[in-house]
Parts: structure tokens; sequence; C-alpha cells
């Protein structure tokens, strides 16, 4: 049913398919960029998608057998390299004790946008100064 807006026609079901495609094509991107996924339950560690390096598999085996977590962790990757991601359900010390552990150097967005060191105003060259 088309519907009329600023004298442009809209029709909704073509508006709906278009955003229906953008989420499926959106989820399907993301998940061709994980690299590897862990699931957490009952006090156990299954690799469920790809290779995860070694030094973190040992973490996460420690963790699942020292508490009882649930949950998952992906790994993305970005251009600013490999990053993680929790399921919601993921206890917050678990987080940070697996960040911790997780082998590759995590660079923040503001690293790159650091501020230019200010360079001292220089005099030209073509005034002359009294003194």
């Amino acid at each position: 049913m088309p519907v009329e807006l600023f004298g442009l026609t809209i029709n909704t079901e073509a508006v709906s398919a278009f955003a229906v495609l953008a989420l499926v094509g959106y989820l399907l991107l993301k998940q061709y960029s994980c690299v590897f996924s862990v699931q957490f339950k009952s006090g156990k560690v299954k690799v469920t998608k790809g290779t995860v390096p070694p030094d973190f598999l040992t973490a996460c085996q420690r963790l699942a057998a020292n508490r009882n977590v649930k949950g998952s962790v992906f790994g993305y990757k970005t251009r600013l390299g490999v990053q993680l991601e929790f399921s919601a359900n993921f206890p917050p010390l678990a987080k940070d004790k697996l960040l911790s552990a997780f082998p590759f150097q995590r660079l923040d967005k503001s690293f790159f946008r650091r501020k230019a060191p200010k360079h001292k105003l220089r005099r030209s060259p073509h005034k002359e100064e009294d003194e």
C-alpha cells in the first residue's frame, strides 16, 4: 500500500523488505568475520568454530574449572586486529580475566585519534625586530 509523504510515494512493503535484507546482510558479514567461538557450559569449554590460541584456551579451561561460567566468547577480525566479544550473561570478572589472558595486542580506537603535539610558533624571517 503506497503512502504519500512530502509529495513522494513510498511503498512500505519495499522499504520493509529492504530493511530485512540489510539486516540479513549485516548478520552474514559479521558471521564471516568470526575467527573463533568458545562456549562455556557446566564447567567445560567447547570450541565450536575456528582455532583458538593455546594459551587462551588453557586460560579458558582454568576459568571454567574454578567458576561455574555459562556463556560464549567470540573472536572477531577487525581492522584493529582480533577483538573479543562476550555473550550477555557472561560475568564481568571472568571477562576481565579472559581479556588479560588474550595473547593478541588490542588497540583502542582512541590510539589512532591522538592529538598532534603543538609546535611552537616560529617567527617569520621576513619581519625585522627592533632591539
